[in-house]
């Protein structure tokens, strides 16, 4: 059963909002920066502009909320019980397990000395993947790497988890260096293997741009104390040694995920495991949804996308990205 828009900011508010006639409870200490505490002010302030105007919005066993939702106010289980409901991601309705499970994931590969690796799971991966893969082939020929490519949906219920398999190719190899399908390799890209250090993990740290889903995120596996590091890597371009090979090890299970719940499971693995980091610049995983928002802006510098060496189209609609990657597929022709 779906729900009204209306009705979805309002599942994103605060669990103890209470709707118009008794305004919610979160009140922040003056000169309070604490970023939670102003992420629950802004939750609860969106869903206060609009829950008059929602007609499904009422009480219903002791509880306050949509009243077509099924059983409960917010059927994303894991924040409902923590009090910190998701405010990007719609609940998802249907038969699942109460608690998510994650496959024996394994690669079948002999492995050696250097990979690029990807996962293509789902359609609309395979549509990028006609487009991105024949570069990621010559790319890795280029550099001396084998290709592997991680194809079939291992786990559709939460397809991001197919991305968990890159534990079993980087145990595998000395060094891997991962890149999402939905990535393009310009001809001007060096190797990464010759740019990249060895012995840390290569990752792309999108704090500055927004961290609001990383805090979302934390919150859920209760771990708040990683905030004060002002990290949130990007796990679509990723460099890593043999050792580093268990960054990728899925949670033993868990109740809910969104669209980042994967890279920020990662980065908590980075942190527990000691791993040293390496901050790559921006140019190896130049992101198309930042470029986009704030391109404009007098700190950004605009060289990021225009002289990357790769582009990682996260955050564009499926539609435009087959228009860029055609135009770039056609340009080499």
């Amino acid at each position: 059963m779906m729900l009204c828009p209306v009705c979805r900011t309002l599942i994103a508010a605060l669990h103890d909002h209470r709707c118009a006639a008794s305004p919610g409870t979160v009140r922040a200490r003056s000169g309070n920066r604490d970023p939670l505490e102003y992420q629950q002010r802004k939750w609860l302030s969106k869903a206060k502009d609009t829950c008059r105007t929602c007609e499904h919005w009422g009480h219903r066993d002791n509880r306050t909320g949509c009243l077509i939702a099924p059983n409960k106010p917010c059927d994303i289980e894991i924040y409902q019980i923590l009090g910190k409901p998701c405010f990007d991601d719609p609940p998802r309705y249907g038969e699942r397990p109460k608690y998510i499970q994650f496959p024996d994931f394994h690669w079948d590969g002999e492995g050696g000395n250097l990979a690029v690796c990807t996962v293509v799971a789902g359609e609309k991966a395979e549509e990028l993947a006609t487009y991105t893969l024949p570069q990621m082939s010559r790319f890795a020929e280029n550099w001396g790497a084998e290709l592997v490519v991680l194809s079939g949906d291992q786990f559709p219920l939460w397809p991001m988890a197919n991305k968990f398999r890159v534990e079993g190719v980087a145990e595998q190899f000395n060094r891997t260096f991962y890149l999402d399908i939905d990535v393009w390799i310009h001809d001007h890209c060096p190797s990464p293997f010759d740019h990249l250090p060895e012995g840390k993990v290569g990752l792309f740290n999108e704090y500055m741009f927004d961290h609001d889903f990383y805090i979302r995120d934390l919150t859920m596996f209760g771990r708040l104390d990683l905030l004060k590091k002002e990290t949130s890597f990007n796990l679509g371009v990723a460099m890593l040694d043999r050792q580093h090979s268990a960054m990728w090890h899925p949670p033993s299970r868990a109740k809910e995920v969104t669209h980042t719940t994967e890279q920020t499971h990662n980065q908590i693995n980075l942190y527990d495991l000691g791993f040293d980091i390496h901050s790559m610049p921006a140019q190896w995983n130049a992101i198309w949804v930042w470029d986009q928002r704030y391109r404009e802006k007098d700190w950004y510098d605009k060289t990021w996308w225009d002289e990357a060496y790769i582009w990682h189209l996260a955050g564009c609609p499926h539609e435009t990205r087959i228009e860029i990657l055609s135009a770039l597929t056609s340009t080499r022709a």
